[in-house]
């Protein structure tokens, strides 16, 4: 079988909570990882109920660098 020809998406879901501070040097060190890949590739950020400003940063990395986000809400 030839299953070296089907093209390959990663999907990367990244689920946060509380860790605002990492969550640019993350970004920047998987898309590094990534880009050695040569493969396309989505990194979606997932807001886990966090309470430190933390979908804030996540709006700022989408709107420069195009990833996407998810807020969950808690009940």
């Amino acid at each position: 079988m030839a299953y070296d020809r089907i093209p390959s998406y990663i999907s990367n879901i990244l689920p946060e909570f509380n860790g605002a501070a990492s969550l640019k040097t993350l970004y920047h060190q998987i898309r590094d990882v990534l880009g050695i890949i040569e493969s396309p590739y989505e990194m979606i950020f997932v807001d886990d109920g966090s309470t430190v400003g933390s979908m804030d940063i996540m709006e700022e990395i989408y709107c420069l660098l195009g990833v996407r986000q998810l807020r969950l809400k808690r009940l």
